[in-house]
């Protein structure tokens, strides 16, 4: 336990290094996608470091080996009906229940880790949790990073924006026009590759509430996101009054993938083989799918790519 606890100090110790050693920010961004982070962050070097520190911190006191009897999932509870909070500050949602279902297949107690999503990668690589469940997609530029489970879903990504505004999501239509995605999210990467180079202006967050919050109050044109997130955490509360879903679904194979997936280290070919095989049991038994249908059933198409 002691032994894991050091290797990850010392592997946060060498991030830091390098990161001190860059001396400019085109260096440093050059080391983001080793740590988990995209290039396109608007993080710079002071920033970083500075995560970097407080993060490593932390892992002294919660990242040891995998103890006895549990499973920890790293998890972002922004992301609305998957993972989120109640007003107690209770944690629910589709991959909490999950989640929840593949410990006591494995005869295991989950225990949740919350971390931000653009720093998910690293809390893995070092050992901050065991596994992410936390809507991420399967792509091939996290797969040079880490190792996924089998594919849970695949939840259609919509652009939302004000009713009548007549944008679609198009290089076209959406030049000029300000684009909110939430950092680290396979959305900022398809809006990044398929849309900045076309003149939209892609915008950055921490987390959906605030981009919500900026489509709301006139600071973003569009937001990107998941269509069930969309419509439980926006359209359908008084905020989203005067917005829609705006053109068809945007997908990229090359971007999005196969689907989310529960991430996993590199070469845990244990901890993959039964969490794949948990996941399995509980798609035959039918548990998945009366998870799915407590989450979804007064939103069809938030069952739309539930596998």
């Amino acid at each position: 336990m002691h032994v894991e606890m050091s290797i990850a100090a010392c592997e946060c110790a060498e991030y830091i290094e390098a990161i001190d050693l860059s001396g400019s920010h085109s260096d440093a961004d050059s080391l983001l996608p080793q740590m988990g982070f995209l290039k396109d962050t608007s993080m710079r070097t002071r920033t970083l470091r500075a995560a970097l520190i407080a993060l490593c911190f932390g892992i002294a006191a919660g990242s040891t080996a995998q103890a006895s009897g549990e499973l920890r999932f790293g998890v972002e509870p922004s992301w609305k009906p998957f993972e989120y909070k109640l007003p107690d500050g209770t944690l629910t949602g589709f991959d909490i229940d999950i989640g929840e279902a593949i410990c006591r297949d494995l005869a295991l107690r989950c225990i949740w880790v919350e971390n931000n999503f653009d720093s998910m990668i690293l809390g893995l690589k070092v050992k901050k949790f065991d596994a992410i469940l936390s809507g991420m997609a399967v792509t091939e530029r996290r797969l040079k990073e880490i190792d996924f489970s089998q594919v849970l879903y695949k939840p259609p990504v919509r652009l939302v924006g004000r009713v009548n505004s007549g944008l679609l999501p198009s290089p076209e239509s959406l030049s000029g026009r300000r684009v909110g995605v939430q950092q680290g999210s396979t959305e900022e990467m398809y809006a990044n590759k398929y849309w900045r180079g076309k003149g939209a202006d892609i915008v950055s967050y921490r987390s959906q509430a605030e981009i919500y919050s900026d489509l709301a109050s006139g600071r973003l044109d569009v937001g990107l996101n998941a269509e069930s997130d969309i419509q439980q955490s926006f359209l359908s509360t008084p905020q989203g009054a005067g917005f829609v879903f705006l053109g068809g679904d945007v997908a990229s194979d090359a971007v999005y993938g196969g689907g989310v997936g529960i991430g996993i280290r590199k070469g845990d070919k244990a901890l993959k083989d039964q969490i794949d095989r948990a996941i399995t049991d509980i798609k035959k038994s039918g548990e998945f799918q009366k998870i799915a249908a407590k989450y979804f059933k007064s939103n069809a198409a938030g069952l739309r790519g539930l596998i």
